[in-house]
């Protein structure tokens, strides 16, 4: 799906991301709803608190991870994997 079909909502407090299309049905695409921080696919994958999602150039999603202080980006891996790039200081 293209950006026009749907967007990518970071969900702080739920420690995820969501997926909303334009019929509005909400998935999540990274997360589990645990606080933590984890490499890995879908449900594997742990945030601190997520505050926004955008897309680089290669299309890939990038999550700002405010509660680890790292940007967070999909792989392409699998279909929702992400890996930390940056490091904490």
């Amino acid at each position: 799906m293209g950006a026009a079909e749907r967007f990518n909502q970071p969900e702080r407090g739920n420690h995820a991301v969501r997926r909303v299309t334009k019929a509005w049905a909400v998935s999540t695409v990274v997360g589990n709803g645990e606080a933590g921080y984890a490499d890995g696919e879908g449900a594997a994958a742990r945030f601190s608190g997520p505050t926004a999602v955008v897309v680089d150039k290669e299309g890939k999603m990038v999550v700002a991870d405010k509660g680890n202080q790292r940007l967070r980006r999909m792989t392409g891996r699998g279909p929702d994997a992400c890996d930390g790039i940056g490091s904490r200081p």
